[in-house]
């Protein structure tokens, strides 16, 4: 997919900062990788490429910024769904609560706002 060759220049970049190699599987080739795909939560997704992390259990959706699949590599916390990065050099800190209005701000201005009408 068009979504799996913009992420190869990102997977190859943290494959040299992490000095680590990412194993990518191509599902088409075997059902077996169907079916591990679906059991590790790629039927929620429904899209490739599909990230994850076997020590923590934690998978991407979908193209994502470098630091979100770096955190996901480190297992740090990631976002499951996340827009296609612009540029491979994509800097911009990932906040999920701030693009997705599901922070406590947001939370507590909800609540404020809902009670007065």
């Amino acid at each position: 997919s068009d979504h799996c060759i913009q992420m190869e220049p990102v997977i190859q970049r943290l494959e040299k900062d992490l000095k680590t190699k990412v194993r990518k599987i191509n599902m088409s080739r075997k059902q077996e990788f169907v079916k591990l795909y679906e059991c590790v939560g790629g039927n929620e997704c429904g899209t490739v490429p599909f990230f994850y992390n076997r020590r923590t259990a934690q998978a991407i959706c979908g193209a994502t910024p470098y630091q979100n699949l770096k955190n996901l590599a480190m297992g740090k916390p990631i976002h499951f769904f996340h827009d296609a990065p612009q540029s491979i050099h994509d800097k911009v800190e990932h906040d999920p609560r701030r693009q997705r209005g599901v922070g406590w701000t947001d939370y507590l201005t909800e609540k404020l706002f809902s009670s007065v009408k």
